[in-house]
């Protein structure tokens, strides 16, 4: 890339940030928009049979709505407004949303009766939103993507960030987690600490024990001073020192 002569960056100042570049960068954005067209088949049918208004709802083509489906679904059942909602399953059935897995959305966005746009406003998507003046509500959902802060200095966007429901929907979870983590720490340490503490009083008492028996032990050994044991041979047998050993050996 050092021996590039020309950078063609698909971006532009309008709705994003002044930036250094060298006379080599150029800064294309937007050079892929166009005029909105003509809408056609059941979209053009759904859209123009509205009666207050669309919402066009489209959050890419890499998004997985996850958990915050149903929260839409219970958001779309409360307006007034009907949604062109690009989702990729079909199972969501009401009168007021019409499904899709493709829309055109550049043609949505320039129909008269367009009256918002939910996205997570895409390098295509926020050119298109500038170009026609849609107003727009901007879903943070790629972290590596930023609000456009020109957009909502001229009027044309919102920020709603979806982070902060993920968080508290999430919490409960993360407490559990946390909880689990903690105790099982503090279980760690705690039988760590009682194994030392039996290994202590069992050594204590062993001790003790080992001492009380071995003094019963010399006891009998001084009370047996003269005791020898016989053999029937006749023969001197063991001593009672040698006896006491052989106790404690067998304990």
């Amino acid at each position: 890339m050092r021996q590039a002569k020309l950078y063609i960056v698909d971006s532009d100042f309008f709705v994003g940030r002044a930036l250094p570049a060298l006379p080599n960068v150029k800064y294309i954005g937007g050079i892929a928009t166009q005029v909105a067209g003509t809408l056609k088949g059941k979209i053009l049918e759904f859209v123009t049979a509205s009666k207050h208004g669309v919402i066009v709802v489209s959050p890419g083509s890499l998004v997985s709505w996850g958990i915050h489906v149903k929260k839409m679904e219970e958001a779309f059942n409360q307006i007034k407004y009907d949604v062109v909602w690009k989702h990729s399953n079909s199972y969501y059935s009401r009168a007021n949303v019409h499904l899709t897995k493709w829309l055109p959305q550049n043609d949505l966005l320039g129909h008269p009766n367009t009256k918002l746009f939910i996205t997570h406003c895409g390098n295509s998507g926020q050119y298109e939103t500038g170009d026609e003046g849609n107003l727009s509500i901007y879903l943070s959902i790629y972290l590596s993507i930023k609000l456009p802060s020109i957009l909502c200095k001229l009027n044309l966007s919102i920020y709603l960030s979806i982070y902060l429901s993920i968080y508290l929907s999430i919490l409960p979870s993360l407490f559990i987690i946390y909880l689990s983590i903690y105790l099982s720490i503090y279980l760690t340490q705690f039988v760590h600490y009682l194994s030392i503490y039996l290994s202590i009083y069992l050594s204590i008492y062993l001790s003790i024990y080992q001492a009380l028996l071995f003094g019963l032990y010399f006891s009998f050994f001084l009370a047996a001073d003269s005791l020898t044991v016989g053999h029937p041979s006749g023969e001197e047998g063991f001593q009672p020192f040698v006896l006491s050993s052989l106790l404690l050996s067998i304990r």
